[in-house]
C-alpha cells in the first residue's frame, strides 16, 4: 500500500541520485580533467609556434 509505494519512491530517488552522481563524475573526468591535461600542451604548442614565426 502506501508504505510500499513510499519505499519504492525513496529507492527510485536514491537510484536517480546515484545515476546523477556517476554522470557528474563521468562528465568531470572526461571533460575537465582532459582539458587541464590538454590545454597546457596546446597553449605551449601555440606559444612555441608564435615564437618560431616572425
Amino acid at each position: 500500500g502506501y508504505h510500499c509505494r513510499k519505499y519504492f519512491t525513496s529507492f527510485y530517488h536514491l537510484f536517480a541520485l546515484t545515476i546523477f552522481f556517476f554522470f557528474c563524475l563521468y562528465f568531470f573526468f572526461f571533460t575537465i580533467v582532459p582539458a587541464h591535461i590538454y590545454f597546457p600542451f596546446l597553449h605551449l604548442h601555440i606559444h612555441l609556434v608564435s615564437i618560431e614565426t616572425p
